[in-house]
């Protein structure tokens, strides 16, 4: 058993919670400042990637948090994400769109024209998310009230942490590889996006317990499912973008289409379950000082 798990027997479920969930609001408000002072799209993703952690941390340890307090403080945070959704999507979609290089005088005026479309809707997404302070600050001093409230939590929070914790974590893998091992190729993208936010919840999961190998392997599977779930994106956006007569978009869509494909045949290898075997192992050892 590390240092640092021992370390976390001396924390409460609350204690260790509480300390978390502050640290995560503050880096809600740092990167929320600065990118509304200087828009800059990685301050947004951090504020966002802050959002889902202190969410999936909420969700995971929900059965030692007042229910009403849990639903206000988890719509709170789903309120905080889904504003910032669309301003996402199209960054992201333009950064794919950088990466097409049409041969075609007139398929290159025609990406050029997307991408100015894109990134007009992209402002005016900026425009509106900035536009709702007075909502998102109504959220923030929710979140805020939760964090530092002591009747947020229910009586059983004050629990030493080690054993609820490692009960959580073995829950979420246990679902991983029963899902993973149902999933087939022919099974929609939904199916690959929701094992992706389980690898994600994990990954926060262990990141809150600082299991850090553990926690760079969840991270590596959910990027895996994350290129199905990408990929699918990009060909809905084209879809809907894209205009109907363009060769160039047609081609396009149809390499996206192969590569969809691909990237299910990669979440569907055997190395990833006989991945996820392994790390129950360790988790095992490293939470019980015993073997597999």
């Amino acid at each position: 058993m590390s240092k640092y798990i021992k370390m976390l027997r001396e924390y409460s479920v609350q204690s260790f919670l509480q300390i978390r969930f502050e640290q995560l609001y503050g880096n809600i408000q740092t990167q929320l400042h600065t990118f509304m002072a200087i828009g800059d799209e990685e301050a947004l993703h951090q504020y966002r990637v802050a959002i889902r952690s202190m969410r999936s941390l909420c969700q995971s340890f929900e059965a030692f948090i007042e229910e009403m307090h849990f639903k206000a403080l988890n719509k709170a945070l789903k309120s905080l994400q889904k504003e910032s959704n669309a301003m996402r999507e199209r960054d992201v979609f333009l950064g794919y769109l950088q990466t097409l290089v049409p041969l075609k005088h007139e398929d290159f005026h025609a990406l050029v024209s997307l991408k100015e479309r894109l990134s007009q809707e992209k402002e005016e997404a900026y425009t509106s998310f900035c536009g709702d302070d007075i909502t998102r600050q109504k959220n923030l001093l929710s979140i805020q009230h939760y964090v530092k409230d002591a009747t947020f939590y229910k009586a059983s929070s004050t629990q030493s942490l080690i054993k609820p914790l490692y009960t959580i974590i073995k829950q979420l893998l246990k679902k991983i590889i029963k899902n993973s091992s149902s999933l087939d190729i022919y099974d929609k993208p939904k199916k690959f996006h929701a094992l992706r936010l389980g690898y994600k919840t994990l990954r926060y999961v262990l990141e809150f317990a600082h299991v850090k190998q553990s926690a760079k392997k969840s991270k590596m599977m959910q990027n895996k499912f994350g290129l199905v779930q990408d990929t699918y994106n990009y060909c809905i956006l084209l879809k809907r973008y894209a205009p109907s007569n363009s060769s160039f978009f047609y081609a396009t869509l149809s390499s996206l289409e192969k590569d969809l494909q691909t990237y299910k045949r990669l979440c569907l290898q055997k190395e990833n379950l006989k991945t996820l075997q392994n790390m129950k192992q360790k988790l095992k050892k490293i939470f019980t000082c015993k073997k597999g």
